[in-house]
């Protein structure tokens, strides 16, 4: 799984992470960085960079769907906070 590969060789001279992608390949991502512990302690961060202006009423979009339980969701939300 490419999350994994990518976390595993640079975990431990990284911790600010900088995505460009999909919203999807995004939460992919972090939710391999929770898989790992890697917010357990706050010191790894996501910064997402999207080449569009979002709408305030859009902003839930790229971290959340419908899908995804209470727990994720409330996982997601706490990285905005």
């Amino acid at each position: 799984m490419w999350p994994h590969s990518i976390l595993k060789e640079t975990k431990d001279k990284t911790r600010i992470y900088v995505f460009v992608g999909e919203p999807k390949m995004l939460l992919r991502f972090m939710n391999q960085m929770k898989v790992e512990q890697l917010f357990a302690d706050g010191e790894y961060m996501v910064v997402y960079l999207f080449p569009d202006t979002a709408d305030y009423d859009d902003l839930g979009f790229f971290l959340w769907d419908l899908g995804m339980t209470i727990d994720t969701w409330q996982f997601q939300f706490n990285l905005l906070v």
